[in-house]
């Protein structure tokens, strides 16, 4: 099946690759581009670092009393090793602000489901100190607000009558009316996430896998607004995204 290569344009005017490009892995290419070098002195504390023996990008802090000290020293969010890695010759091929948008030069070859919940833990923490090191200020991509959750408030739909038993009439129209009931339950919002600012892992249905993303807001019917991990935006379905708390977050593609 041939890969989807329609570009899609974002809101602050950036054109991200189709969707096969998402950032956590570093793209091969015949004809490799020139890494970009910068003085390390403006990089941010909160970062994307790449391991070259893994070739995944992931979530760190620079350690360094100082930032222009050689090699740099960056620690990762959550629990994976090494926790510790140095760069000694710091360029875009290896660590990027954790504000930039990687879709222009990375691509997403999947995680294993093993590290879904890790890599999601970690971007999550990586989130809330970006935050408190820019005085509350989101990233470009995040919006971070405080908003309660509430559990979810779903009616309880009793099975219906089996047909044969003693009011077939009844059990057809108990069975009408439960479809109706769910199909109202399914445009509801879904009042135990939070909104917006949820972590999910969202199907992107052109490719039909799961990339992290968090919800922007709802639309009714059954409808949310998600922001990808590279920016991108789509609109899912209620059954199209997992929460960390739902079995099927670690079972997904």
């Amino acid at each position: 099946m041939k890969a989807n290569n329609r570009k899609r344009t974002h809101d602050n005017g950036t054109t991200s690759p189709p969707v096969s490009q998402r950032p956590l892995r570093r793209q091969k290419s015949k004809i490799p581009a020139m890494p970009e070098k910068f003085d390390t002195r403006v990089l941010p504390k909160i970062v994307w670092v790449v391991y070259e023996t893994e070739g995944l990008w992931w979530p760190g802090e620079i350690i360094n009393e100082s930032k222009s000290e050689i090699p740099l020293k960056v620690k990762r969010f959550g629990r994976i090793k090494p926790n510790t890695i140095e760069i000694s010759d710091p360029s875009s091929e290896y660590i990027v602000p954790f504000c930039h948008s990687l879709s222009s030069t990375f691509r997403e070859d999947g995680l294993k489901s093993s590290r879904k919940n890790e890599f999601l833990r970690a971007f999550e923490l990586a989130q809330e100190k970006y935050v408190e090191d820019n005085d509350g200020l989101p990233t470009a991509y995040w919006a971070i607000q405080t908003v309660v959750s509430a559990k979810s408030q779903r009616k309880k739909i009793d099975k219906p009558i089996a047909v044969g038993q003693s009011n077939d009439n009844y059990s057809n129209l108990d069975h009408d009316k439960m479809q109706d009931d769910y199909s109202t339950e399914l445009s509801e919002l879904d009042a135990s996430l939070k909104i917006p600012g949820e972590s999910v892992l969202a199907h992107y249905r052109k490719n039909k896998l799961y990339y992290p993303a968090r919800i922007d807001e709802f639309k009714k019917p059954n409808k949310y607004r998600i922001t990808f991990l590279d920016g991108a935006r789509n609109t899912c379905r209620r059954d199209e995204f997992y929460t960390i708390y739902e079995k099927k977050f670690q079972t997904c593609p």
